[in-house]
């Protein structure tokens, strides 16, 4: 089990019993856990609103609405075969192109994703891991921190038999996870306002808390991203031309003063480049790059690409039909997926 931000996905097969159902209750109770997903059971016990958008031999897609969450979510319980993987992959990249609000996707991936994740005589090869990699870097999704062992599941093995491996994690785009800039935290105001936003009021619900601290909190991160690091590449356009202006000047004839502001442009110039490839950096994905080896150009392209791939803008029907608005586009791709699943789907 993976309990993510108060959140719970449970694997409980058997949970028919009234015994274990009773259990289960009370550890939802007990935990304050506002929202669970149940793969393998029958318990039907909602306090939320739950459309049932898609489902398939690997996941189930459906909206959730209730009090205190509005988002998209995904189960996932993928197959135990690499190959047989590989339509969960791509089916989930269709619809992540559709979604535009918070989507959580968790669940039994049955796929590790680093060669950490599992620890067994038989190594973790780059065919295990390059479907999920793939995957994470497409849809841009962000894994959400867990509580609790590492790994998720053991063979129930000894010796050089046993396997124990991390197949069960969470993931959430960006906008389930509060879109954040790393370059933030390197400011001196940054502590003031988490501290600040975290005295939030307490809620029963323990995510109700977390969401709404940090939603107080992005009032304060907008203003101190505005005031100090925002028009990057303006300010670095500037500089420039200041740096031109006393270079021009001091050939006229030379000062101090000209010879400082000469120094302040530079200093404006390094600031402002740095800033601006580390962002860069962070939304394009390329960490193997290093800071101030001034890949920007390559880093921006990374980040359009990335849109791109993200986004259906054109889809032809199976009539035939060009589409381009994007509800009609999302209908068309999730009756494709209904019709390919049969009554089960519906």
């Amino acid at each position: 089990m993976n309990n993510p931000n108060d959140n719970a996905y449970v694997e409980c097969k058997g949970s028919k019993s009234k015994i274990q159902t009773k259990e289960l209750a009370k550890y939802i109770k007990d935990k304050h856990i506002s929202l669970a997903g149940l793969v393998e059971t029958r318990i039907k016990h909602h306090k939320a609103s739950v459309d049932v958008v898609l489902t398939d031999a690997q996941f189930i897609h459906c909206n959730i609405i209730s009090t205190n969450i509005c988002c998209a979510m995904t189960m996932i319980y993928g197959y135990n075969s690499v190959d047989m993987r590989k339509g969960m992959w791509q089916k989930l990249r269709m619809l992540a192109q559709s979604i535009n609000q918070p989507w959580l996707i968790w669940g039994d991936f049955n796929a590790v994703m680093s060669i950490q994740d599992r620890v067994s005589r038989h190594e973790v090869t780059m065919a295990d891991i390059q479907d999920f990699a793939d995957f994470y870097s497409d849809t841009m999704t962000t894994g959400i921190p867990w509580r609790g062992d590492y790994f998720t599941w053991t063979n129930g093995q000894m010796g050089v038999d046993r396997v124990i491996s991390k197949i069960d994690r969470a993931l959430g785009n960006g906008e389930w996870m509060m879109k954040f800039l790393n370059i933030w935290a390197n400011h001196e105001a940054f502590q003031s306002i988490v501290t600040k936003g975290w005295q939030g009021k307490q809620q029963y619900c323990k995510l109700a808390t977390i969401w709404n601290r940090l939603k107080a909190m992005q009032a304060d991160f907008k203003n101190l991203n505005n005031k100090n690091f925002r028009n990057a590449t303006m300010k670095i356009e500037q500089a420039r031309r200041d740096i031109i202006e006393c270079q021009q000047e001091m050939k006229k004839g030379y000062t101090h003063q000209l010879r400082m502001m000469e120094k302040e442009a530079r200093d404006k110039l390094e600031k402002w480049s740095l800033i601006e490839e580390k962002i860069f950096q962070q939304k394009s994905r390329a960490q193997w790059i290093k800071t101030g080896d001034g890949n920007n150009k390559y880093l921006f392209a990374v980040m359009k690409e990335r849109a791109c791939r993200k986004n259906i803008t054109t889809l032809t029907a199976l009539n035939g039909t060009i589409l381009t608005e994007p509800k009609s586009i999302k209908r068309e791709i999730v009756a494709f997926y209904k019709s390919l699943m049969g009554t089960a789907a519906n």
